[in-house]
């Protein structure tokens, strides 16, 4: 027994030894024994889970995360939106973004959140309503807004001026329901056409038929000025890509020959059921997108300068899609499209096909002869059967 506690007194007295040692403790780099909790300042960001949002013409409402780790602020001049918050400070926020309904053009707005010096720029996007309508002096008109897209212009299986084919990218836009009509027009231009051409003599113009025999110049330089003094909206003439894509059934087309069709018999006034005059709008069948009488009644004046098979070179040759195309920078003739009362059908094909490619000379005024150069050529007028509609630009920022 006396053994054992001999042991354990020496066990006990070299433990005590250890742990009574004149050495420190390691606490690291710190001499005072706390430790060092100083650290460089993080440095200032500012992230935005998204760059762009976009809605529908009607109420709606999203959600935008802004992560900080400092104070922030949102600025916004657009009236038509509303935010849940324009400031904050660090951390997480989920920042709620409004829109107001849009009965007008499709539009835009830049937002700009900020947080020390660094800033993200937020596009806010909406589209504009399905339908712009207009009343000038009761005559009535509606532009449908057509959703942009992608397509394929022109025709390979033709050997007629639309056999170059290409591929186009459009925005959206709005075009008229309609061709603009002797009511539309007389309101704005204070009279009609036709008194001053022979070709129309004993015509008796009903006002909602659409309007012909009016020059490029005409359409571009008088009626569309006076039009926009009247409804406040930049109005145009259609590039031959809208009209080509609109005709077809923008994205919703069915790949018909005509507009809304293959057969022209419901949709369109031409040679065989028009009795060789034009007729009131809306009296035919619509295409897929509700737009009159694309094919047939009168043929529609274009912006562009005709050129026998255009398109853009630097576009081919990068295979990319030509954006926007305006056609050629001058030429003499300029683009019709859609055929008229006086078209034939000729095979499943002609002037009244969404693909068909025609042009006439600005005037309207040209030699009877087809220009022979023959010194004796008369000058005819090849206006009776033409006319247009108008197309806006649907973003608006």
């Amino acid at each position: 027994m006396r053994i054992f506690l001999i042991v354990v007194s020496i066990v006990f007295c070299f433990l005590s030894s250890c742990s009574s040692s004149d050495d420190p403790v390691d606490l690291g780099d710190n001499s005072n024994g706390t430790v060092d909790e100083s650290k460089e300042p993080e440095e200032d960001f500012l992230t935005v889970d998204v760059d762009t949002i976009s809605f529908a013409s009607d109420v709606k409402a999203d959600i935008v995360i802004v992560q900080a780790n400092t104070n922030w602020n949102i600025q916004s001049n657009a009236s038509w939106l509303q935010l849940s918050q324009t400031s904050g400070s660090s951390g997480n926020v989920a920042l709620v973004v409004k829109v107001s309904e849009n009965t007008g053009l499709s539009r835009s707005a830049d937002l700009t959140i900020s947080s020390a010096d660094i800033t993200h720029k937020l596009v806010v996007m909406q589209k504009g309503s399905d339908k712009l309508c207009f009343n000038v002096g009761g005559a009535e008109f509606d532009l449908i807004r057509i959703d942009g897209g992608t397509f394929i212009m022109g025709d390979s299986e033709t050997i007629s001026f639309e056999s170059a084919t290409r591929t186009v990218q459009l925005n959206d836009y709005y075009i008229c329901e309609t061709e603009v009509t002797n009511q539309l027009w007389e309101n704005v231009m204070g009279g009609l056409p036709y008194d001053t051409i022979e070709d129309f003599q004993g015509y008796m113009p009903k006002p909602l038929e659409p309007v012909s025999g009016v020059t490029w110049a005409a359409v571009v330089n008088d009626f569309i000025p006076k039009l926009k003094e009247k409804i406040g909206v930049d109005v145009l003439l259609p590039t031959e890509a809208q009209w080509e894509y609109a005709a077809s059934g923008g994205n919703k087309s069915e790949g018909y020959t005509y507009a809304g069709s293959d057969e022209l018999k419901d949709y369109a006034w031409q040679y065989l059921n028009s009795d060789d005059i034009k007729h009131e709008v809306k009296t035919k069948l619509p295409n897929e997108l509700g737009l009159y009488d694309m094919s047939g009644n009168v043929e529609e004046w274009c912006s562009d300068w005709f050129e026998s098979q255009y398109f853009d070179w630097d576009a081919y040759v990068n295979q990319v899609p030509e954006i926007e195309p305006q056609g050629p920078e001058s030429g003499i003739y300029k683009v019709v499209r859609g055929g008229s009362y006086t078209t034939q059908e000729q095979f499943g094909i002609g002037e009244c096909a969404v693909k068909y490619r025609s042009y006439k000379i600005p005037g309207l005024v040209d030699g009877c002869w087809g220009n022979s150069g023959h010194p004796d050529e008369p000058q005819c007028f090849f206006g009776v059967t033409t006319g247009f509609r108008l197309v806006v630009n649907a973003i608006v920022r």
